[in-house]
C-alpha cells in the first residue's frame, strides 16, 4: 500500500466518525437550557356563564306511546322492499311462535282474533 492512499483512508475515516458524531449530537433530545416545556393554557370546561336551563314540559305520554308504537320513522320500505323481511319469514316457514322466540316484538292487541288464537294454542303445545 502507499502512503497517499493510506493517508486518504484515515482522513475518510476520521471524517466520516466526525460526521456521525454531529449527526447524533444533533438527534439527542437534552436540553442544555433546563427550561420548562411550554404550557398550555387550560381551556374552560363550559360556558363561562349558562344562564337559566328551559323549563321542561312533561308532555302527553298517551301520544308518546301512540306514536313510538305506530310510526315507524320510515323503515317499512327498508325491511318489506329492501331486506323482503316478510318474504323470507314465509319462505323459511318461521311460525309466530319461532318469530316470538327470534326477538319479534309484538303488540299482542292489534294482532287479529284468529292469529292470538292460533298463538296460543302454540305456546301450549309448546314444549319448553
Amino acid at each position: 500500500m502507499n502512503l497517499p492512499s493510506l493517508w486518504k483512508r484515515r482522513v475518510f475515516v476520521y471524517l466520516s466518525a466526525l460526521g456521525m458524531m454531529g449527526i447524533l449530537a444533533s438527534c439527542s433530545n437534552s436540553d442544555d437550557d433546563n427550561s420548562p416545556p411550554p404550557t398550555v393554557p387550560a381551556l374552560p370546561i363550559g360556558p363561562a356563564n349558562a344562564g337559566t336551563p328551559p323549563v321542561h314540559t312533561l308532555g302527553n305520554a298517551a301520544n308518546g306511546q301512540i306514536v313510538f308504537r305506530f310510526e315507524t320513522f320510515g323503515n317499512e320500505r327498508f325491511w318489506t322492499d329492501a331486506i323482503r323481511l316478510p318474504a323470507g319469514m314465509v319462505a323459511a316457514n318461521v311460525t309466530p311462535l319461532q318469530a316470538l322466540q327470534l326477538g319479534l316484538h309484538v303488540d299482542i292487541d292489534a294482532v287479529p282474533a284468529a292469529t292470538r288464537t292460533a298463538l296460543m294454542a302454540e305456546l301450549a303445545a309448546d314444549p319448553t
